[in-house]
């Protein structure tokens, strides 16, 4: 029995051996790959360590700039020599590269030989702080290019060494101050408005979001297309700043007292701002303060904030309710939907209530999906223009008999009858379409009526394939 306790305590023994060997040769191994992974590196840092940056630099212009940037609660800024919200991607970006650099060789190591090496204090220098406030900050110089091959010279204040590797440092580091700047001209959602008004020239109209998207509150009668004011946000929001006009002159000033146009906004705490956008020699240029700065912007940015008022209509004629038409009737021809099924009014009598067709019939019934297509057509389908029915020539035609009538009737049987005529217009591609509810006549293209007859299936119905309520 004795001997099988000391067996089995020296297996024991042997495996907490090799336990221990297996953990002490892990940690070798991460050491090594560790050194290996650091081997020669200028400066040993953690990015995410860094809370200050000061650069002296020569960008790609010319202009010697002196940047300083600091790390906030909210990130990055420039405080130095303007205040404006850093790129938090380009500032790790640039730390990143300096982090993990690593040098050829060392050539030099005589103070007096800094100069000729660009490494002096003289020359361009990146100085970091961090938030240990027992670590020391470190300055990166970024030398001279070497003669010959790829490759630069560099030297850290923690070393009298100056030693040559990449360009690639020196090429990361070749920025102007504008590149270390925020370039998103207004992180502007959708979910931060309340209220939103737009205006050019004389022209202005304001919008309220509800449940159903933006509604207009001022400015016209028409009722708004939410869409549009959708994407007018979602387009300035995406705007990317060009460049920067810091402390404008007061040429400035008269430039914006004129804006192209004009977008403000409410936020639902009750914090608004407004954006002018403005012309000069050409180039399209916002502002939230023309006194404080100016921000130049892509010349494609003028077409999506610089829309006439009319362009906010809702150019439909028909509202998504026709998928809620129980009963359509084109030309005099009655047709009814079965379980989200077009069928004409005389096949229809062949289902029961649960949709089946009937066991005692022997001709089925035909689906006429023309129907759903004229339905689905309709309701994408947008005017081209929009004509008073008090115009001379507009009523003359109206006078006339329409080309087609079609009477919709809906599921909720509440709602009155939608009668839609069409007639023609002088253009033959469009028809001229009077409706219930409206005193407005639409101008319409004709390929949204494509499928008002069986034998002309529409195209746009089939591009636009969306169910129907059953």
């Amino acid at each position: 029995m004795k001997g099988q306790w000391k067996l089995i305590t020296g297996l024991v023994v042997f495996v907490l051996v090799l336990g221990g060997l297996a953990t002490w040769d892990e940690r070798e191994t991460a050491k090594e790959k560790e050194a290996e992974q650091t081997k020669n590196r200028l400066v040993n840092f953690k990015v995410e360590d860094v809370i200050s940056f000061d650069a002296t630099l020569t960008p790609a212009d010319g202009q010697i700039i002196s940047l300083q940037l600091k790390k906030g609660e909210t990130g990055w800024a420039v405080v130095s020599p303007v205040a404006y919200p850093a790129d938090q991607a380009t500032v790790d970006a640039v730390l990143k590269t300096l982090g993990e650099f690593s040098y050829a060789k060392a050539v030099a190591s005589d103070a007096g030989k800094w100069g000729d090496y660009g490494v002096d204090e003289a020359g361009h220098k990146v100085t970091l702080g961090f938030k240990d406030a027992n670590v020391k900050p470190v300055t990166v110089y970024l030398g001279k290019k070497a003669p010959v091959g790829y490759n630069g010279y560099y030297r850290a204040s923690s070393s009298d060494q100056v030693y040559i590797g990449s360009q690639h440092l020196l090429v990361s580091f070749n920025k102007s101050l504008d590149d270390f700047r925020e370039r998103s001209l207004s992180k502007l959602v959708e979910s931060e408005i309340a209220t939103v008004w737009y205006s050019k020239g004389k022209d202005r109209l304001e919008f309220k979001k509800g449940e159903a998207g933006f509604e207009l509150t001022s400015g016209a009668s028409f009722k708004a297309d939410s869409e549009a004011v959708r994407e007018l946000i979602r387009d300035v929001g995406g705007v990317r700043v060009a460049s920067f006009v810091d402390s404008p002159s007061t040429e400035w000033l008269k430039v914006f007292a004129t804006p192209l146009s004009q977008l403000g906004w409410t936020s639902p705490a009750g914090v608004t701002k407004v954006l002018s956008f403005a012309e000069k020699d050409g180039k399209l240029y916002a502002a939230f303060d023309a006194k404080e700065r100016v921000f130049g912007l892509p010349d494609d940015v003028k077409v999506k904030v610089s829309k006439e008022t009319s362009e906010f209509r809702n150019r439909r004629f028909l509202e998504p309710q026709a998928l809620d038409v129980a009963k359509v009737t084109v030309d005099g021809e009655s047709y009814t939907k079965v379980q989200g099924d077009w069928y004409l009014a005389a096949d229809a009598v062949k289902f029961d209530d649960k949709g089946e067709v009937r066991p005692d019939v022997k001709d089925k019934p035909v689906e006429q999906s023309h129907i759903r297509n004229l339905l689905v057509d309709m309701e994408f389908a947008k005017a081209e223009q929009f004509l008073s029915s008090s115009d001379k020539a507009v009523a003359k035609t109206m006078q006339s008999a329409p080309d087609h009538k079609l009477d919709l009737s809906y599921a909720d049987q509440t709602k009155p009858h939608m009668i839609v005529e069409l007639f023609k217009a002088a253009d033959e591609g469009f028809y001229l379409v009077r409706r219930t509810g409206s005193v407005d006549i639409y101008r319409v293209a004709k390929s949204a009526f494509k499928s008002v007859t069986p034998e002309s299936p529409s195209a746009n119905a089939l591009l636009n394939d969306v169910p129907e309520a059953g």
